[in-house]
This record gives structure tokens, C-alpha cells and sequence, in this order.
């Protein structure tokens, strides 16, 4: 059987980048197979064949991490497969996501799945910039309406120099001051942004923005005369509008009264306001006799226009709903030792945000136990991010943490591990 493969290649920080099209996940809508050193993905895009009756562009981005790609045999004692994915799979996997999320009409309505296949790991190469470029040249070359391409690499700043995909083991023992994974659609335009350093400048961070740019261009521009050559005609799929009577009925309803209930200095009393506003809405539509289906929109629309107020204010008259001025900060409150038992504890709050956390020190032996593709090893400084559903005033299931849970733990763990004691000086376990 002839797999009929097409490899398409380009020099990226003096090592091939090289991406193959062939029959393999032939029944997918596409499937390309990215190499970058002996790191390599494989990346299918399928969409849905139906529309669904949905407010939201379903979308998803699943990174799946393959022991064998690495060479080892882990899991339990008792069941050696993978099981649901590691932390480090789903902030590879929001990586992606954010980077090609935008590029997508937000009104198409199919089901559309990116899944990342991690299939070699030299342990060298990070799987992440292979696995954006090649899921971006996946969407491209399918017939899935998107309007990449996108692409996205590393910049490290290593003994005052900026390195463009640094290996691993150049960046071990804290190598670099700091190190940024950027993403863009060509020119100047970034569209998504990672960093991690220890009191980096702006003058260097800005710096290492600027040479990224210049090689995202070149990886888009490949990946234009990848999709020229093999490149898919894009499908038409129907773009979701609510129907011009029914908008018509909602803007006429709210002309008078959503300036009112949005523009509340208070958050508590500005929801409880925007709640009877969009109940009041509900009723009046229900009189009207519109669908259950269309009152559903309505609340969409409701939500369109109250963003479209605030925008429309603030840009005319830098007017805030809560009246505070642009270069105006929510009142900010803290306490410390707020629980006796803890080893540290504190509240932070911004307006009604708050944050409790809390510090516990063990000794090393509670060192967390890591077991992923691309690690083994152990963990001595973890930062757990919550976000129960109380929080917002509702209700909701109470379980593990989700993927937002997770990428916002990762965000705040950045910016405080610089900060923790080497082991030498504090060995001990830290748990926030």
C-alpha cells in the first residue's frame, strides 16, 4: 500500500522542522505528522456534520501525552496505560487552544476536535512548538472554515543571550533569566504569550518578542505554500444569527432601561438589577409569543449588548459601570494568619474578589512523585488553584479541578517560583 506522503521541511534554530501529509488518519478531515529533532505529533482535525442549537463555538483541543513515545512503561502497579491526562498535557493542550481559538468564525455551531498525539519524545525538543505549528498546518490544509495559519516557538534569554528553541538541557538549574512561548498570525501580531523569568526587563522581554516575530512570519509563510500545494477547498457551514425580528424586539425592549441596570456602582446590586432585567425580558417575549428557543437567544443578545455598552462608554467617556476612572485600581484588601493550624495562610481581596490561600510545609519526604512522558522525578513546590462554584454565587459539582483550575495554577505558580528557596538552603516540601 502506498501511504502517497508528502514532507515539507524548513530550517528552525539550526535543526528541520519538517511536516508530512500522507493517507494516515486518512478519515479524518486532516491529519499531519510534525518532527522537530526525534520529537514528533501527530494532529487531526475533525468536524461535525450537523449544527447544533448551542450559543457557543464547541470547540475542543485535546493533548494526549503517549508513554511509549518516551520509552517507558508507567501507571499503577496494577494498570500500566495512560490514564486521564497529566497537568503538563493540559497546559500543552490551553497552549494550543489559545493560540488557534480566535482565528475561528465564533458563530459556527458544528463540533470541531484538534487532538494532539504525542508519538516520539526525544526529550530534547519540546513537543509544544511542534505540536501549534502542526496543528495549525492541519487546520489549514482541511476543509474546516479557520483563517490561520498560526505559529508559535520559545525564546529563552541564556548567559545574556536570546536563544530561538532552546533544547531541554540547556535550560536546567534555572539556565535562563526567563523564558516566553509566542505565538502569532505574521507581521508584528502576537496573539498569545507564555512567560516565566526572574526580574526580566520589559526592554528584554520586548526584545525577545521581536526576534520570535520574525520567525513565526517565516513558519506561517511555510505553512501558506504547504496549504497552496495540498491544501483542501473549505466547506460552508452555516454562521449562527439570531433573526433580525427577534433582535429587533430585544434592542427596542432594552433601549431605555440597560444603561440603567449595567451602570450600578455596586457589583452586587449592578447583578441583582441585570437579573430582573433579563427576567423582565424573558416575560415580555413569552407575552410576545416567541419561542422557548428564541427567549434562550434573547439572553445571548442581552449579554452581546451589555458588553457592547461598556466597550462604547468607556472608549467615548472612560466611563466604568462601577465609576472608577481608567487609571483606577478596585479597592484592594489583606490580612494574614487567618488559619491558626496552617503554616501560612492570607486573604487578598480586589472589589468582590477575593482569594484565600494557604501554605503548608512538610518535610522532604512528601515530596510529590511525578511519572509523565516527559518527566520523572519529584515535585517539592505545588500551587493548587480552586475555583468552587460558590464563588460566583451558584452552585455546581464539587470535584477535581477542571482545565481552567489547572492553567491558572500554572500562571500564579510562574510567578511565585522564583521566589521559593533552593533546596540546599530549605529542602523541605511547600504545598500552596
Amino acid at each position: 500500500m502506498d501511504l502517497n506522503r508528502k514532507k515539507f521541511s524548513i530550517d528552525l534554530a539550526g535543526r528541520p522542522l519538517a511536516l508530512e501529509v500522507s493517507r494516515l488518519g486518512e478519515q479524518a478531515n486532516a491529519a499531519v505528522m510534525g518532527t522537530y529533532g526525534d520529537t514528533t505529533v501527530l494532529v487531526t482535525v475533525v468536524i461535525g456534520k450537523e449544527d447544533r442549537e448551542i450559543d457557543y463555538l464547541p470547540l475542543t483541543v485535546d493533548y494526549e501525552e503517549r508513554f511509549y513515545a518516551a520509552g517507558k512503561v508507567l501507571g499503577s502497579r496494577f494498570v500500566r496505560r495512560e490514564g486521564r491526562p497529566s497537568e503538563e498535557a493540559i497546559l500543552s493542550g490551553r497552549l494550543v487552544d489559545r493560540a488557534i481559538r480566535p482565528l475561528f468564525d465564533q458563530r459556527i455551531r458544528r463540533d470541531i476536535q484538534v487532538v494532539v498525539t504525542v508519538v516520539s519524545y526525544d526529550e530534547e525538543n519540546d513537543p509544544d512548538l511542534v505540536a501549534l505549528t502542526t496543528a495549525s498546518a492541519a487546520l489549514a490544509i482541511s476543509d474546516v472554515p479557520w483563517n490561520g495559519p498560526v505559529s508559535g516557538l520559545k525564546v529563552s534569554k541564556i548567559n545574556g543571550e536570546l536563544v530561538v528553541n532552546p533544547i531541554n538541557s540547556s535550560l536546567k538549574d534555572g539556565a535562563a533569566k526567563f523564558e516566553t512561548f509566542v505565538a502569532g498570525v505574521g507581521g508584528d501580531v502576537i496573539n498569545m504569550i507564555e512567560l516565566a523569568g526572574d526580574d526580566a526587563s520589559e526592554d528584554e522581554v520586548m526584545q525577545a518578542f521581536e526576534k520570535a516575530t520574525g520567525e513565526i512570519e517565516r513558519l506561517n509563510e511555510f505553512q501558506r505554500k504547504i496549504t497552496k500545494e495540498v491544501g483542501r477547498r473549505k466547506i460552508e457551514v452555516a454562521l449562527w444569527e439570531p433573526s433580525a425580528e427577534l433582535k429587533s424586539a430585544v434592542l427596542e425592549f432594552l433601549s431605555d432601561r440597560l444603561e440603567a441596570a449595567v451602570y450600578e456602582r455596586g457589583k452586587v446590586e449592578r447583578e441583582k438589577k441585570v437579573g430582573e432585567l433579563a427576567s423582565a425580558l424573558k416575560t415580555h417575549l413569552a407575552e410576545k409569543e416567541y419561542s422557548a428557543r428564541d427567549i434562550e437567544i434573547a439572553a445571548y443578545i442581552l449579554e452581546e449588548e451589555i458588553d457592547a455598552l461598556v466597550h462604547r462608554k468607556i472608549l467615548s467617556g472612560g466611563e466604568r459601570p462601577d465609576g472608577r476612572r481608567l487609571d483606577e485600581v478596585r479597592e484592594l484588601y489583606a490580612e494574614l494568619g487567618l488559619l491558626r493550624r496552617a503554616h501560612g495562610s492570607s486573604l487578598f481581596i480586589r472589589g468582590n474578589t477575593q482569594a484565600l490561600a494557604s501554605v503548608t510545609i512538610a518535610p522532604p519526604g512528601a515530596e510529590q512523585l511525578v511519572e509523565t512522558m516527559e518527566q520523572t522525578g519529584k515535585r517539592r513546590f505545588m500551587l493548587h488553584y480552586n475555583f468552587p462554584p460558590f464563588s460566583v454565587g451558584e452552585t455546581g459539582r464539587l470535584g477535581g479541578p477542571g482545565r481552567r483550575e489547572i492553567g491558572h495554577g500554572a500562571l500564579a505558580e510562574k510567578a511565585v517560583r522564583p521566589l521559593i528557596p533552593n533546596k540546599e538552603n530549605f529542602p523541605y516540601t511547600i504545598r500552596v
